[in-house]
């Protein structure tokens, strides 16, 4: 029981967090938000970021894992402008270039939803592994290109054990 608990506690916790951390993103770049999108990244975070990630291993490539990550989280956006944004009174992407026929995705805001999968991916890994001891005896690690790096205090380091 205590099991479950803590990891329903956990995804609680990457709900609220990555909720909380877009929409202050939002408003630091838009000066607004809404409500849909709070639940949204919620979703995002602990459907994509966090779930998804974990079918992953640390093995599978850094770069390939933000791109599926950054696709799922634009097609939930998609998703969502279909049921919620058909006024366009949440986003507004009309009126831009690359954007898809019925304007609810846009590819710069795919790009932009990448970099915030390359931020918030090792930071929910580093939560997951030091406050809820997912993989407790491994520290989460990426791989790029072949090579082994760690993000830790000190910054991203190569692991040249090898």
């Amino acid at each position: 029981m205590n099991k479950i608990l803590k990891l329903f506690g956990k995804y609680i916790f990457i709900f609220l967090f990555c909720g909380i951390g877009y929409v202050v993103i939002e408003l630091l770049f838009r000066g607004r938000s809404d409500v849909s999108m709070f639940i949204l990244a919620g979703i995002c975070g602990t459907v994509f970021l966090t779930w998804l990630n974990n079918i992953f291993t640390y093995d599978t490539d850094f770069i390939l894992q933000i791109f599926i990550c950054g696709t799922m989280c634009t097609l939930a956006e998609w998703i969502c402008g279909l049921l919620i944004n058909t006024d366009f009174h949440v986003w507004d992407y009309r009126t831009l270039p690359l954007t898809s026929p019925d304007d609810q995705v846009n590819f710069f805001f795919y790009l932009a939803w990448c970099l915030i999968c390359a931020i918030v991916i090792p930071i929910l890994d580093y939560i997951e592994w030091k406050v809820f001891d997912y993989k407790k005896d491994t520290i989460p690690y990426y791989m790029v290109f072949g090579h082994k790096l760690y993000f830790g205090s000190k910054g991203i380091m190569e692991d040249r054990s090898k």
